[in-house]
């Protein structure tokens, strides 16, 4: 138990600092049309339980995509192309067991997609 809760709090813990060190996770107004787009096709299917969706960067380009699927089956995300001179790194994957699931420095995604595992999330960021 006691490593269980180490591992909530080292979760957490991770979480906060990742926010406090990306300006764009600390906006003080509201996102417009071009802060984010939408991964999202299934706007009128009420059985839909999945959600993706990236925010732009528009200073660094260091975009973060995050996708949350809350269906009790596995779902193929395709995962946008990063900005330009970029790449996408997994930094969440809340499937993967503690210390895995998350990787604060990013852990290289390679190719176009991504199998988010039953209620789990991800969180990707954009960089150099």
């Amino acid at each position: 138990m006691a490593e269980r809760r180490y591992g909530h709090f080292r979760f957490f813990s991770e979480m906060i600092k990742f926010r406090q060190n990306h300006p764009i996770l600390k906006r003080d107004r509201f996102l417009s049309k071009n802060d984010v787009t939408w991964h999202e096709d299934c706007w009128d299917n009420l059985e839909s339980k999945f959600l993706a969706f990236t925010i732009h960067d528009h200073n660094s380009g260091g975009d973060i995509y995050l996708a949350f699927n809350a269906h009790d089956y596995s779902v193929d995300a395709v995962i946008p192309p990063a900005p330009q001179q970029k790449h996408w790194n997994r930094v969440v994957d809340t499937n993967l067991e503690s210390p895995n699931d998350i990787a604060p420095e990013g852990v290289p995604l390679t190719g176009s997609g991504y199998r988010i595992a039953p209620f789990s999330s991800i969180l990707l960021k954009a960089s150099p």
